[in-house]
């Protein structure tokens, strides 16, 4: 009887592993599950449906942004899975849940949700239905890849990670540098726009850009702690990763600052 039992949680327990072992593997290495690619340059992208050319100029405009970061590596590829109505996307969610409209992982880039490259747009549902750039979003992704790559799998993971504002902060202020330096942005007014946006929000949500797309607080104050920190304060971004001071006493300074300006403008 003993041997039996033995036999069966055995059994069972090589079930669970080969299982574990096999999801896994279509998690971190899913390129089998597609049925089209194209590759350029740094970048490898798959598709059930048909890749278009369209997709190759956001490559370009992407990887422009990213070569903005102190965390840039010219070596580094990317594989990006477009995966809206994929058997893979029926996998991830039953796996780690029904949630953003992309995340990273690896060098992989998932990106879940409905895409036109043509007119460099995604359609995020999980919040509310809406549209953003797609450029903007991977990059966003790239830098998450970027942040791995350069600190490893022990400190950037889904369970271990920076604070959120570090975590989601930094890649929000690279992939947004083409608003950041166009000759009409000010810090200081946009700034003020968050905070006239923070009073009126009733939850954790509060819009990000034009399109209609909201994000968790912690994505724009932390683009903006992250903004002021860097071109303000002149810090790296491993510096910021490194210091101690709270996100509170940080925007406390920021907001003094602003009010600084405000009064030698008036």
């Amino acid at each position: 009887m003993r041997k039996t039992i033995k036999r069966i949680l055995a059994v069972a327990s090589l079930t669970i592993i080969i299982t574990v072992s096999g999801l896994a593997t279509i998690i971190l290495f899913p390129q089998p599950l597609f049925a089209n690619k194209i590759e350029y340059k740094e970048f490898t992208v798959y598709s059930n449906e048909e890749v278009n050319n369209d997709i190759i100029p956001l490559l370009d405009n992407a990887m422009e942004l990213v070569k903005e970061s102190e965390l840039n590596d010219p070596n580094y590829k990317y594989d990006i899975f477009l995966c809206y109505n994929s058997l893979f996307n029926k996998i991830d969610d039953k796996l780690l849940g029904f949630g953003p409209s992309a995340r990273a992982t690896d060098n992989n880039i998932i990106v879940k949700v409905k895409v036109d490259s043509e007119r460099d747009l995604f359609f995020p549902t999980f919040h509310k239905n809406c549209e953003g750039s797609l450029t903007y979003l991977l990059a966003h992704e790239m830098i998450h890849c970027l942040q791995t790559n350069k600190y490893g799998m022990i400190k950037f993971n889904p369970l271990k990670h920076p604070e959120m504002w570090k975590l989601e902060g930094y890649p929000e202020y690279i992939s947004r540098q083409t608003k950041l330096k166009d000759n009409d942005y000010s810090l200081t007014s946009e700034i003020d726009r968050y905070i006239e946006l923070e009073s009126k929000a009733t939850d954790i949500w509060i819009l990000i850009e034009e399109g209609g797309c909201e994000a968790p607080k912690y994505y724009y104050k932390g683009r903006l702690l992250i903004e002021y920190l860097m071109d303000i304060k002149h810090l790296s971004y491993d510096q910021i990763l490194n210091d101690t001071v709270s996100a509170n006493v940080i925007y406390a300074d920021m907001i003094s600052w602003r009010n600084k300006i405000r009064e030698e403008e008036n």
